[in-house]
């Protein structure tokens, strides 16, 4: 099982699985919900995730839109039926206003399987947008660049060429 506190704070993986990622609760600050990926993006460690973003959209019914830095992921390991039932949870339990989820992907892998999933996610109330610069992100939402900064990768925000 997973830790939660009360930062939403998840880095230290669940036992047999390789796995990290992190939730940075800024919402009050700037309506936008920061977290990164390391290791493998997989279905088993997406679930966690998910319950955890379910817990967060609770607290805050208004909605916020999300920022999600992938730099740090090392493979993806979903198939299109796992994608799916993913996608599928997203649609039946999200209940809250239009949103949007920038995605952060600085390799083509993490940002093909991103795109793939805003197109299996649609129709939806959360929009799906994927960038190779964290600039094109915080344009998107509507933030400064040094909200989404914050969660910097190991390239160093530069993205790809």
């Amino acid at each position: 099982m997973h830790a939660r506190n009360p930062t939403f704070c998840n880095d230290q993986g669940t036992e047999g699985m390789d796995k990290c990622y992190r939730l940075v609760d800024r919402v009050h600050a700037s309506n936008l919900l920061l977290c990164t990926f390391s290791g493998v993006l997989s279905k088993a460690n997406l679930l966690p995730l998910l319950e955890d973003l379910r817990d967060i959209e609770r607290l805050y019914p208004q909605g916020f839109h999300r920022y999600s830095d992938l730099s740090a992921v090392e493979a993806i390991h979903l198939t299109t039926a796992e994608m799916c039932e993913i996608t599928h949870q997203r649609r039946r339990y999200y209940r809250g206003p239009a949103v949007r989820s920038a995605m952060y992907a600085a390799n083509p892998l993490s940002y093909g399987m991103m795109r793939m999933y805003g197109t299996m996610l649609y129709p939806s109330p959360i929009e799906i947008g994927v960038f190779y610069t964290h600039q094109e992100a915080a344009e998107w939402l509507g933030v400064p660049l040094h909200e989404v900064e914050v969660l910097k990768g190991p390239r160093g925000g530069q993205g790809i060429s």
